[in-house]
């Protein structure tokens, strides 16, 4: 008889009532919705929508039925599932299906739009699915939980602080972490990417009446000397087809970030213009970081790089 693989990971019936399973295809630009389902018989259910307002259900299935739905998922054996690993675009929708036994070990299956689909894979999701329907068309009539935002900022007299305030605010509402500079109307943004973690930065400049925001992430180690012309030549490469933002290079130190800013003079600075300043930066350097990497430890040339990124 072939072996199970979530059964051995998730264990026996005795500690399915420990156990949980959630289904997350959010995306930090599109949205999307995670459903969790622990063995003791609760559902909850988090969508949020692509402006980041998020409303949260829950839902109490009883633990008979949690039951039935872990013996159906073991039954599928997700953790079976295989599809060839592939490049993907910052833009793409990923469905992760985490399953955290009563050990508290958590395995995840990634599954991209772009993939092939698998039938252990599929089975599952198509359950939980049907749950998540059921538990946003219940909580829809007892009150959905609508998540609550970060109370407004204070006035601020400076004008870059007033800017800053606002930044502030996004990043608290969206569960963004940060610190700011002690001195200097910046913040600092630590992110966690599939290749690496680094620090983003919030900078405000306002003077002379003219006030600008600009984001940047900056790559966690620097190019070395003999490398920084090919890099040069990448990031060259790479800038050419970008559409908000580009890469920079600091050729006496070897630093790279990726910048994107917006000039609000005469305007206001509202949450739908910082949201794809923000965004599309961390996921630019997330997404062309594997071939600033393969320039200066591997064997690619530049236009390999960029080619292998970009898919062409």
């Amino acid at each position: 008889m072939p072996s199970n693989s979530t059964v051995s990971f998730l264990g026996g019936p005795d500690t399915w009532h420990r156990i949980r399973i959630a289904l997350d295809d959010t995306h930090p630009l599109w949205g999307g919705k995670r459903l969790e389902v622990t063995g003791d018989g609760h559902a909850r259910l988090r969508v949020r929508e692509r402006d980041h307002t998020a409303v949260e259900y829950t839902l109490t299935i009883g633990p008979e039925r949690a039951q039935a739905l872990v013996s159906q998922c073991v039954a599928a054996d997700p953790l079976a599932a295989h599809w060839r690993p592939g490049e993907h675009s910052p833009e793409e929708i990923a469905t992760r299906l985490e399953l955290t036994n009563a050990a508290g070990e958590t395995a995840v299956i990634t599954h991209w739009a772009n993939d092939r689909t698998d039938p252990h894979f599929e089975a599952v999701r198509a359950l939980l699915l049907e749950l998540a329907t059921e538990v946003e068309r219940l909580g829809s009539r007892m009150q959905p939980r609508l998540l609550a935002a970060a109370p407004p900022s204070p006035p601020a007299t400076d004008p870059a602080q007033a800017l800053l305030a606002v930044v502030k605010r996004f990043l608290a509402a969206n569960g963004w972490s940060f610190d700011q500079h002690p001195e200097r109307p910046i913040l600092h943004i630590p992110f966690q990417g599939t290749h690496a973690r680094w620090t983003a930065y919030a900078q405000v400049r306002a003077f002379d009446g003219i006030a600008q925001l600009l984001f940047y992430s900056v790559m966690p180690f620097t190019v070395p000397a003999e490398k920084r012309l090919a890099v040069a030549e990448f990031i060259t490469r790479a800038n050419y087809g970008l559409i908000l933002g580009n890469f920079e290079l600091d050729f006496n130190d070897g630093e790279v970030r990726y910048k994107t800013s917006i000039e609000v003079t005469g305007g206001e600075l509202t949450d739908y213009l910082i949201r794809p300043l923000l965004y599309t930066n961390v996921l630019m350097m997330d997404k062309y970081l594997p071939g600033i990497l393969a320039v200066v430890f591997g064997d690619l040339s530049p236009a390999e790089a960029v080619q292998q990124v970009e898919g062409g």
